[in-house]
């Protein structure tokens, strides 16, 4: 409950904004900004309609997925990098960490 509770989904959000604003990305989607505890990723429901959207459902393939802390990105481990290369080398969409503009 805490990320709820002192405002930390609402303060991502904004930041996440605030970065795509600064650095003239468009935000066509917005995914999570709910509490999820899961064993893995696919059993988070924001991540897998996330993960659906961008392989299967989007108008066109976005450039990125940007989020605010890559820590937040995966819980499954080993199996996240699985994924992460296949967004980056397999889809050609980029992962940005807003708040270091990491990519």
């Amino acid at each position: 409950m805490g990320q709820q509770d002192n405002f930390s989904l609402t303060q991502q959000k904004e930041e996440i904004y605030a970065y795509a604003q600064a650095n003239g990305y468009k935000i066509i989607a917005e995914f999570g900004a709910r509490v999820e505890s899961a064993s893995d990723d696919m059993s988070r429901k924001e991540f897998k309609r996330l993960y659906d959207w961008v392989t299967t459902e989007a108008p066109q393939k976005p450039f990125a997925i940007a989020i605010r802390f890559i820590n937040r990105w995966s819980r499954s481990g080993a199996s996240s990098i699985t994924l992460l290369q296949e967004m980056v080398e397999k889809r050609g969409i980029h992962l940005i960490e807003t708040s270091t503009g990491l990519c």
